[in-house]
């Protein structure tokens, strides 16, 4: 009985092993998606949280406990420009994104669709900041800080015509050197990823706190799901900064947020809008919208009830601008297909997911524009 009871034992250490060791050895392989360069200290790192904890600038936990993710790999600047309002909510006022009404709260839609933004000038003659023009072009130094200045004061550097010492000073001005002071500028760097030996392009990110003593920025990425939280050498960060995007000609660099007057907006600009934001009418219209969902795990579908204007279902009554094109664009398929028959309507099924594949790649993967 007591060799039954030794080898029962031994089984179950044997079956508790072959789990723990892997788990274990997976959480540490998931601490990056992406190994992280390895002269810089990932902050889910013992030497990373000893820095956070001992380092001689700190503007408080406000960016880190805001730090937005990326809505898609072209939203850097956005996500960026989310994470730094939201930072500053002592002195800036949030929108309310009617995903979390009546909550107000800075989110990468609420920022892009704010009506100064939308008039913001683009680096392609003609065309305005936008939804679409970001995801597809991303954005410049120059338009990054100019759609910022709807919500605060900003100002920004071209690293090319400045020095590592002066975005030292930079930093080391806007952060406390006091724990438990609260900052009232923040900092966020436009740099080139491979400068620091990171893969990719252009990005952006803030700087969520200074080590004077090691010389270090933390770099608080908004690709969560690519790179943590890194201290990174000062110097490698300015000379990342210090190289040109092709889109403007110009060298990258950084923005500085801080309190006071946003550039002046139009006196239409709550009012530009064709659908003005209704809380009692969104949530009837959502619940309409919902009704008509016919599979319950439609992402897209749920999600675009939760939008305003609603968009509704494909093919069901019109909800929103956006709804009213789905349904021209179903009653055009069928259309089709019934004048045409397979044929044409094999043709346009094809174009389209060439189309949506092309412009997933696009997003996905591309690292020709600014925000990847």
């Amino acid at each position: 009985a007591s060799m039954a009871r030794l080898r029962l034992v031994a089984l179950v250490a044997t079956l508790l092993a072959a789990c723990i060791v892997p788990c274990e050895g997976d959480t540490a392989d998931r601490r990056a998606l992406l190994p992280v360069p390895t002269d810089d200290i990932p902050l889910n790192s013992t030497e990373g949280e000893r820095l956070l904890r001992d380092c001689t600038h700190y503007p408080g936990v406000d960016v880190l406990m805001h730090l937005a993710t990326q809505r898609n790999q072209a939203f850097c600047s956005a996500a960026t420009a989310a994470t730094l309002l939201n930072a500053m909510a002592r002195t800036v006022t949030a929108p309310v994104d009617v995903e979390f009404a009546p909550y107000p709260y800075f989110t990468q839609r609420s920022i892009l669709q704010d009506a100064c933004v939308r008039r913001v000038p683009t680096h392609e003659d003609g065309t305005l900041m936008s939804v679409k023009f970001l995801a597809t072009h991303g954005a410049t130094l120059h338009e990054w800080a100019t759609y910022l200045s709807c919500f605060a004061e900003v100002e920004h550097v071209h690293a090319e015509v400045s020095t590592a010492a002066a975005f030292r000073d930079v930093v080391k001005a806007a952060f406390p050197t006091t724990r438990g002071a609260k900052a009232e500028k923040f900092v966020g760097i436009n740099f080139l990823r491979t400068g620091v030996g990171e893969a990719g392009g252009g990005h952006m990110s803030p700087i969520a706190a200074y080590d004077e003593t090691t010389d270090r920025v933390l770099i608080a990425d908004v690709s969560r799901y690519k790179y943590p939280p890194v201290w990174a050498r000062l110097t490698s960060v300015y000379g990342a900064m210090n190289t040109t995007d092709d889109a403007s000609g110009k060298s990258r660099g950084w923005v500085v947020l801080g309190p006071g007057a946003a550039d002046e907006k139009s006196d239409d600009a709550e009012t530009e809008d064709a659908y003005p934001f209704d809380r009692f009418e969104y949530v009837a219209r959502r619940g309409e919208c919902m009704d008509l969902v016919t599979d319950d795990d439609d992402w897209d579908a749920v999600m675009g009830c939760t939008e305003w204007p609603n968009v509704f279902p494909a093919g069901s009554r019109d909800g929103s601008r956006r709804g009213t094109a789905a349904a021209e664009t179903a009653a055009a398929a069928i259309a089709s297909a019934a004048i045409g028959g397979g044929v044409v309507g094999g043709w346009w099924w094809r174009e389209e997911r060439r189309r949506a594949s092309g412009f997933r790649r696009h997003v996905v993967l591309g690292s020709e524009f600014e925000d990847a």
